[in-house]
């Protein structure tokens, strides 16, 4: 059993949590590094993603509401905890669509994360 075979439901059970279970490439390899020690059938390992979801994708008060595709970040093999996002429509004359700042941050070694996406 591969990532490549659990794919399509990765998506569907992972986009739960505001994530995505291949963006970026740090969330391909953390799911590929859970499934390696896994024991068990696909559908056991669907369950326990699912089961660990909200340990995994933690956020501040509320999930990131994307304005693309998720990119949820990561630090250290691990998920960032989603501190909050700033919304900055295009009136502000900063941009010249309506964009968004996400910040995530990792307690253990204090680095934050922040990226911007455009509507």
């Amino acid at each position: 059993m591969t990532f490549d075979d659990l794919y399509s439901d990765l998506l569907i059970v992972v986009s739960e949590a505001h994530a995505r279970p291949d963006v970026p490439i740090e969330s391909e390899q953390f799911f590929t590094k859970t499934l390696e020690n896994f024991q068990g059938s696909s559908e056991d390992y669907i369950a326990y993603v699912r089961e660990h979801l909200k340990d995994w994708f933690r956020y501040n008060h509320k999930p990131p509401v994307w304005i693309q595709d998720a990119e949820w970040q990561f630090s250290d093999g691990q998920p960032m905890l989603f501190v909050g996002q700033i919304d900055v429509p295009h009136t502000s004359g900063l941009f010249h669509d309506d964009a968004t700042f996400y910040t995530f941050y990792n307690s253990e070694n204090g680095e934050t994360k922040t990226i911007i996406q455009l509507a």
